[in-house]
């Protein structure tokens, strides 16, 4: 099958990357939280930005998540412990190797404790 680049651009453009879930995370060793990402697209993910809000709507934290597992399971390791509190919101921005991207909001619920879901 020949496919050309428009035909391409297009493919991409209609299929935006998908982020699966998230999960925050408790390193056994040491103090530090991490989110942990599941996110996929057709022709890769190029990056991940992870951004934390304080319930008010200030950004309080964003950073670049570095990858775990194949292009598919990312990582981002939490600065302030404060920010894992409820009603703390997380963004997550998985960018296509093309360009495209897409962005999935979470919201901390519970405790700051090991397995900590963040729930859409």
């Amino acid at each position: 099958m020949n496919i050309g680049v428009y035909q391409l651009a297009i493919r991409d453009y209609m299929n935006p990357p998908v982020v699966f879930g998230a999960l925050l995370d408790h390193d056994g060793g040491d103090s530090r939280y991490t989110v942990v990402v599941e996110t996929n697209d057709i022709y890769g993910i190029a990056r991940v930005e992870v951004t934390f809000s304080a319930p008010g709507g200030q950004r309080r934290e964003t950073g670049e998540a570095e990858v775990m597992l194949y292009g598919l399971t990312y990582r981002y390791v939490i600065r302030d412990i404060s920010l894992v509190l409820p009603g703390t919101k997380c963004s997550i921005r998985a960018f296509g190797i093309p360009g495209s991207a897409m962005e999935k909001d979470f919201v901390c619920s519970g405790q700051p404790v090991v397995d900590l879901k963040l729930l859409p």
